[in-house]
């Protein structure tokens, strides 16, 4: 679908006949808030003002939806610049580096990259509250999704839920990796001795991570594995790696730690809200992790 800015206004070129209940459900938006919008009319067709939302939007109408910067910045700011990878009117993807937390509980607090993006939109006049769509270890580098317009992140919050936004890791693992390719299916549960530790278990929740051996390097003995998460449980790369008796070099849960966690989220794709365009990054981190296994290629 088309679409045009307007200062906060979102234009939509629609396509074909649609009830605008049909067209939000699309994007996963409730019912709720498509009438809280249109009464305090900011939802209009062909630039009149809408008064219910069972209106019927035929092909080539313009509809429009005042639903951006819409919103105050809800965290304290942080001046530390951040690495950006992709902007776009919606989203934000930041390259996060190790060592940093999402967010704080306390909003007031500034270590963390929440903060950081507060900074950024406030001196980019961008008026939302932090919301990343999603989450990496404080240890675990690389890209971060942001959205930037409220009333739409329930798209991609169900993009993420079920699998459509695809996050690929690399990881560097002491000794020769002995699959190439290989799915692991087990059960991880919380450590009942060990705060912020989690331990493969029968009675866990269902886990799932594809693994794939990329460079091995003989002089450091090290592999570089490729991992793809297809369930989303807390530390599953990392638990699984130790279980399999690979764990991740300068884990320090898992492992011994004399540096940064080789663990990086090193790309991410998923399908542009309102055309067929594929967005895909990738973390600048990734080169820091084939420089530190010599992998000469590129993913």
């Amino acid at each position: 679908m088309k679409y045009t800015i307007k200062k906060t206004w979102i234009n939509l070129q629609i396509q074909q006949d649609i009830t605008i209940k049909q067209l939000f459900d699309s994007y996963y938006i409730n019912i709720t808030k498509i009438n809280q919008l249109i009464n305090i009319k900011k939802v209009m067709i062909n630039n009149e003002i809408i008064k219910h939302s069972n209106h019927l939007l035929k092909a080539g109408d313009i509809f429009a939806i005042n639903c951006l910067n819409d919103n105050i910045v809800d965290y304290k700011c942080n001046n530390s610049e951040i690495d950006i990878l992709y902007e776009d009117d919606f989203v934000l993807i930041v390259d996060k580096k190790s060592g940093i937390i999402i967010h704080e509980d306390d909003k007031t607090k500034t270590n963390n990259l929440n903060s950081c993006v507060a900074n950024y939109f406030i001196n980019n006049n961008i008026n939302s509250s932090i919301r990343p769509i999603h989450r990496l270890d404080k240890d675990t580098c690389g890209c971060i999704i942001y959205s930037k317009c409220e009333l739409f992140q329930s798209y991609y919050d169900y993009q993420i839920e079920n699998k459509f936004i695809k996050r690929n890791y690399l990881a560097v693992v002491k000794n020769r990796f002995n699959y190439d390719k290989k799915t692991i299916k087990n059960k991880i549960s919380k450590d009942r001795h060990l705060k912020n530790k989690m331990v493969i278990s029968k009675d866990g929740k269902d886990a799932i991570t594809y693994f794939e051996t990329i460079h091995f390097d003989k002089k450091t003995n090290i592999s570089l594995i490729k991992c793809v998460l297809q369930t989303g449980r807390t530390h599953q790369i990392r638990v699984t790696l130790s279980d399999l008796n690979y764990p991740i070099i300068n884990d320090s849960v898992y492992n011994t730690c004399n540096g940064q966690m080789m663990l990086c989220a090193y790309n991410i794709e998923f399908k542009n809200i309102f055309c067929d365009s594929i967005i895909r990054v990738k973390s600048n981190y990734r080169e820091q992790f084939y420089k530190f296994c010599n992998y000469k290629g590129e993913l």
